[in-house]
């Protein structure tokens, strides 16, 4: 009986072993089970936790693109404004100089136009005394000559009288001898 029963615990322990390899087993089979869906809901969790990480960065960099694009593009239209305004002063102020440079200039026309004027004007006022003087010198001329002519013309007319015996200014001759 001892040794039934020796056989029987020896028998007993190893059911008891078996049990326990088994149990060993299945808790290792379990425990690789857990394992791996630990790992495979690790792993979703970590491609999730990736998919949320590279869409906000994703979100951040495109942010970061437009906030740069709009940047440059808001200092690309404040250079052109300004270029622009600088063209539009520049051009005002070339628009000022012709206008400035055209009114001295249409002033320094008139001036010598005016000058001119005086200059023929004076000239023509020249002539004039010029000829007022040799036309009074040769009327002087004239009325001397006419004055002349007449005295010439008296003289002859009082010759042909004194000849003629008109008026009676010749003395009679006579031709006695007075004593």
């Amino acid at each position: 009986m001892k040794r039934a029963t020796k056989n029987e615990e020896a028998r007993k322990r190893e059911e008891q072993r078996a049990e326990e390899d088994r149990l060993l087993r299945q808790r290792w089979a379990e425990s690789k089970l857990l394992e791996e869906e630990v790992a495979r809901r690790l792993e979703r969790y970590l491609d999730a936790e990736l998919s949320k990480l590279l869409v906000e960065r994703e979100q951040a960099f495109t942010s970061e693109v437009e906030r740069r694009v709009q940047a440059e593009r808001a200092e690309v239209l404040r250079r052109r404004e300004e270029e622009a305004k600088r063209k539009a002063v520049e051009e005002a102020e070339a628009l000022k100089r012709r206008a400035e440079e055209e009114r001295q200039l249409k002033e320094l026309n008139e001036r010598l136009a005016r000058e001119r004027e005086r200059e023929i004007e004076e000239k023509r006022r020249i002539e004039e005394e010029v000829r007022q003087r040799r036309y009074e010198a040769q009327l002087r001329e004239l009325e001397e000559r006419q004055r002349m002519e007449a005295e010439e013309q008296r003289r002859i007319k009082r010759e042909q009288e004194i000849i003629l015996n008109k008026k009676r200014m010749r003395p009679k001759l006579s031709f006695t001898l007075k004593k």
